[in-house]
């Protein structure tokens, strides 16, 4: 009885052993491999290789005892180490130097095996007066050095095992793991004494750590592995079902043919049904293996199916918007999961920010910080975070509250990492249904595979969109540069057919001579800043390019005339009031002037629009700076002849215009409207552009006389006495006295002279009537008129448009041209002529800043 339990035990271990290491090794071959698995099908093949060799060595299966023994020792030799690789990849420790170290000992280990020096002979002998055999054997010096480093290496793992699963107790399967060291240690360790090593002992520790590992593995792979195992249970039952069958059904032909008696070679007829019945076998083998593939992976084909569409979906995709919408839709779809928030790492604030949902219409408003121990996990690491790792493990154990408040708010189940070249870019959050749901989330590592597709793509989007921006932003100012400028003035205007599309050109005034006298640098921190008022004032309104050096173009979508023209007003006080130097110097300013154009009552098309905009710049320029003008038909390409060639004169112009506005505030920028009102009536006559241009200048000196009238005169808010009232009329001899000294300007005399006569001569100085009055004269005192009573004075108020015009044709014929009137009346009355507001009224930046834009 007890020779019969030893020939069990004897033949019996090693054969389940074999048996078992076999049928995990195929279960992991089914199963979807990722590095656990693989790693631990070598383990498994190691210890299958082990228990085949011992097998072979028992049976003296040629070439004989001593080469199974060393082929066994070898396996012996490997099961540690692939233990070790597989144990580093379970608990995801980077131990590449100590893994080379090993891995150059086994190397070593092994050639010492091959060249005979642990085993040096074995043989199978027959027990004396019994009917057992057992292995004789003499061991080598290597053998023991062997033996050394096995039990060093098993117990660096159990120490790595230990101090891992202290502060990694959410692992499931860590202690199993843990338990299957310790028993392949005492496997290994039992052949040491020679009464237990006689024994199969060490087959049966390491099945039974095999065991412990499978189910470790088991655990955090559940649903798969039981998918996989059924799958084999019932291919096995279906296979042996149909073996059994042929069986039968040969043994049946073989019983006919023999009462046939045929006279056919029984041998030769088995043979023959054998052959048939393979034929036959075969195929239906194949269509068995084909249902029971369809039956089992339907589901697991429709995802696979799913993946590659989604791949193709991004392979040559560059928007990051579709890219993620594609990876939430492909996420929601194989997992079954509808509720996944995708986040992606902010440039500027290195936080990760939310920024796509399976849902569309749904949101979370957290952010995950750098710091935040999701991300200092995935820097570490490129495994899943799992729910219950928030409260087991203890990496996590630093997450604020508010954090963790967050995560449970949305019911978070699994963190998936998105990472290109290394780096973490974005991270994938997984959550419940509702508060009902599985906390498991299946199918995570295809799921995984999407992430890693989306990665690529979305670092591609994420430098293309870098790229772009690059491309179509000033690197200076931090505005769009020209290309984009041109772009989106010809995507706006052709989508807004009916909708009105202003355009602003704002340049900075007399900046050439900034740069001079504070250098580039300075100029360069001025055009920052300027910049960044005018993208603050605004805001979504519209879109701020710099158009070219000194120029900023400003693109105003859905915006009329008028609510361009107070944006326009904000942004040019605002910038008169603040100051461009550095931090550390003293305060300096500059003005800018900007021109106006509508589109389409104005132009019809982008490039008349930027035309016009840009004369209207020009009259700006010329008209004084630092003013806003809006195109209209008075306004000509010639201007910008005229500012070409009389830029120095137009400088001492400019000089004496600001004088005499310095000394009188209340009537600033008059002179400049006055211009503006004098050189349209011109033009609509159809004077030349040569008269035009006289007209303009005299309407800019009309009044710089002025300076020599007394203070007390000039700002006096009541009505003047008869002897101030003939101080102030000595104002015009006084601009011609000034003018003369000026012989440039020699051409506007007669024109300043006679912008106080009457049509019916009772005007000054000379009391002349009618056409006598020069033309520019005439053109000008309508102007001039028409100016006064629209604006603030120091005794009185302004009128509106309507009561002036009424005063002009009141007074036509008897103040003023009959001619020139109905001209001048015409052009306001049709819009051609746009009557500019009074500036009188000072605000501070705060006021402009922050009232809204109508």
């Amino acid at each position: 009885m007890m020779d019969q339990i030893y020939i069990y035990i004897y033949w019996g271990i090693p054969i389940v052993s074999l048996i078992l290491s076999f049928g995990i090794f195929v279960i992991l071959a089914l199963s979807k491999k990722d590095k656990t698995i693989a790693t631990f099908m070598l383990m498994v093949a190691s210890m299958t290789m082990w228990s085949f060799s011992t097998l072979m060595m028992k049976m003296n299966i040629t070439p004989g005892t001593l080469f199974w023994q060393r082929t066994m020792v070898a396996a012996l030799m490997l099961i540690p180490y692939t233990g070790y690789i597989f144990f580093t990849v379970f608990i995801h420790m980077k131990r590449y130097t100590s893994l080379f170290f090993w891995g150059f000992l086994e190397v070593l280990m092994q050639v010492v095996n091959i060249l005979g020096y642990t085993t040096i002979s074995a043989q199978m002998v027959a027990v004396p007066y019994s009917p057992f055999i057992e292995l004789q054997y003499t061991l080598g010096l290597g053998a023991y050095v062997s033996y050394v480093l096995i039990f060093a290496l098993l117990l660096m793992c159990l120490f790595l095992a230990q101090k891992e699963y202290r502060k990694s107790r959410y692992m499931g399967g860590l202690k199993n793991i843990m338990i299957a060291l310790f028993i392949i240690f005492i496997g290994i360790g039992a052949n040491l004494a020679p009464v237990i090593g006689k024994w199969p002992l060490d087959f049966f520790a390491g099945s039974i750590a095999s065991v412990f590992i499978m189910y470790a593995i088991y655990r955090n792979r559940v649903l798969e592995l039981k998918f996989v195992i059924t799958k084999a249970v019932i291919f096995t039952m279906l296979l042996t079902a149909i073996t059994i069958g042929s069986i039968f059904a040969v043994n049946a032909l073989i019983s006919v043919f023999e009462t046939l008696n045929t006279g056919l070679d029984n041998n030769l007829f088995i043979l023959i049904v054998t052959f048939v019945s393979l034929l036959v076998f075969q195929p239906l083998f194949k269509v068995i293996y084909s249902l029971v593939d369809n039956l089992f992976y339907k589901e697991e084909k429709g995802r696979e199916e799913r993946i590659s569409s989604f791949t193709h979906q991004i392979a040559n995709n560059l928007v990051l918007s579709k890219i993620s919408e594609s990876l939430m839709g492909a996420v929601a779809d194989v997992s079954g999961n509808p509720r996944n928030y995708l986040f992606l790492k902010d440039a500027e604030s290195v936080n990760y920010s939310f920024y796509a949902s399976s849902r569309k219409l749904e949101s979370v408003s957290f952010e995950i910080s750098p710091t935040h121990p999701f991300v200092l996990w995935f820097n570490q690491y490129d495994e899943l975070i799992n729910g219950k790792a928030l409260d087991t493990n203890a990496f996590f154990k630093t997450m604020w509250d508010q954090d963790r408040r967050a995560l449970n708010g949305i019911l978070f189940e699994t963190a998936l990492p998105l990472k290109s070249n290394g780096k973490l870019i974005g991270i994938l959050l997984m959550c419940h249904k509702d508060t009902h749901s599985i906390r498991d989330i299946p199918h995570t590592d295809q799921i995984n595979m999407i992430c890693m597709t989306a990665s690529i793509a979305i670092a591609n989007a994420i430098l293309f969109e870098k790229a772009r921006e690059e491309a179509t932003i000033d690197a200076l100012t931090n505005t769009y540069n020209h290309r984009y400028f041109m772009d989106q003035l010809i995507e706006v205007t052709s989508k807004s057919k009916t909708n009105n599309v202003s355009l602003a050109l704002t340049g900075i005034d007399m900046f050439n001579v900034y740069n001079d006298l504070y250098g580039h640098y300075a100029g360069d921190t001025a055009l920052t800043k300027l910049a960044s008022k005018v993208k603050q004032i605004v805001g979504d309104n519209g879109i701020v390019c710099r158009y070219v050096g000194d120029i900023f173009a400003v693109i105003l979508p859905n915006t009329d005339t008028k609510k361009a023209y107070d944006l326009m007003e904000r942004i040019r006080v605002v910038i008169e009031q603040t100051s461009v130097s550095a931090p550390d110097e003293s305060a300096r300013s500059l003005t800018v002037s900007c021109g106006l154009c509508t589109y389409p009552t104005q132009a019809n098309d982008d490039k008349l629009l930027l035309k016009n905009a840009g004369l209207a710049l020009i009259e700006a320029k010329r008209g004084g700076r630092n003013k806003t003008v809006l195109y209209n038909s008075t306004i000509s390409e010639d201007t910008k002849e005229g500012i070409a060639l009389d830029e120095n004169q137009l400088a001492t112009v400019y000089a004496l215009t600001a004088t005499i506005d310095a000394k009188d505030h209340i009537t600033f920028g008059h002179s400049q409207r006055v211009a503006k009102y004098a050189t349209a009536i011109a033009e609509a006559t159809g004077a030349k552009p040569s008269e035009i241009e006289i007209i303009r200048l005299a309407s800019l000196l009309h009044d710089i006389g002025k300076i020599g009238v007394p203070e007390n005169v000039l700002t006096k808010t009541s009505r003047l006495t008869t002897e101030e009232y003939e101080t102030m009329k000595k104002h015009v001899d006084l601009s011609i006295t000034i003018i003369k000294y000026l012989p440039s300007f020699s051409k506007v005399i007669p024109s300043v002279i006679g912008h106080h006569e009457r049509w019916d001569g009772k005007g000054y100085p000379r009391k002349i009537a009618g056409e006598a009055i020069p033309f520019g004269a005439r053109c000008i005192a309508l102007a001039d008129a028409f100016d006064a009573i629209t604006s603030d004075r120091q005794y009185k108020i302004n009128m509106d448009t309507e009561y002036a015009i009424n005063e002009i044709k009141r007074n036509s014929g008897t103040q003023f041209d009959p001619e020139l009137t109905e001209i001048f009346v015409e052009l306001i009355a049709s819009g051609k002529l746009i009557v500019e507001p009074t500036r009188t009224n000072i605000y501070t930046i705060d006021s402009f800043l922050e009232r809204p834009v109508n």
